[in-house]
């Protein structure tokens, strides 16, 4: 609601007599900007023993166990190869380069406006762009994971499997972590703003930090 009522408010604020509205879903978002990956060269690097610390003392044990063995994994120093290095960085210049086309779509009428929002979902929905939105989401999700029978656990060996070929896990697991971003709300920044991301970054970010406390310290 809030992503909508920002839309219109520019809308009305910039709208031209005559003109279609601008098209700004590749412009505004919604997600916890905080919760994500914000490089994807994290993922050639595996998963951070800090993932594996739990608050649950029942969980502690078995999280012990799995902290070990991916650092185990990750000492052995296979864990990307420089071909899935090359892949992620040449994935990051495919989506700059195809948002640079969507933008410069122009939109003189409602049918360009339609045929930019048609480019625009197909670009996320591709194939490429659920493979590396995934593999975020695996990343992001093991620091999420409960250590049950009933889970597979994350480590940095799922990861780098996955990084290989996204057939190497199952369906169930991938399903889980997906489902799990849409409901914490995980937000990926290079692959909601890969074009900003590809030159660097953002220049300034803005914040309304959550207060927990009524006092200033």
């Amino acid at each position: 609601a809030a992503v909508e009522l920002c839309r219109l408010s520019l809308w009305l604020v910039g709208h031209n007599r005559g003109k279609p509205l601008t098209f700004l879903k590749h412009k505004i978002k919604c997600g916890d900007s905080l919760i994500g990956v914000d490089d994807l060269s994290r993922l050639t690097k595996g998963i951070p023993k800090g993932a594996f610390n739990t608050s649950m003392e029942y969980e502690s044990e078995t999280a012990l166990i799995y902290k070990k063995l991916n650092q185990e994994f990750l000492k052995t120093k296979v864990y990307t190869t420089q071909a899935q290095e090359e892949t992620l960085s040449n994935d990051e210049k495919i989506l700059a380069d195809n948002y640079e086309k969507i933008i410069r779509i122009p939109v003189n009428k409602l049918a360009d406006y339609s045929i930019k929002e048609t480019e625009y979902m197909r670009l996320e929905t591709s194939s490429q762009m659920n493979k590396d939105r995934t593999a975020c989401n695996l990343f992001t999700y093991a620091f999420f994971q409960q250590y049950n029978e009933k889970n597979e656990i994350i480590t940095s060996e799922t990861l780098a499997l996955f990084l290989s070929s996204e057939h190497s896990i199952n369906k169930g697991l991938k399903d889980l972590v997906n489902a799990k971003a849409l409901e914490y709300k995980f937000f990926h920044w290079p692959l909601e703003f890969p074009l900003v991301f590809e030159k660097g970054g953002f220049d300034v970010v803005l914040g309304n930090p959550p207060w927990e406390i009524m006092e200033l310290k």
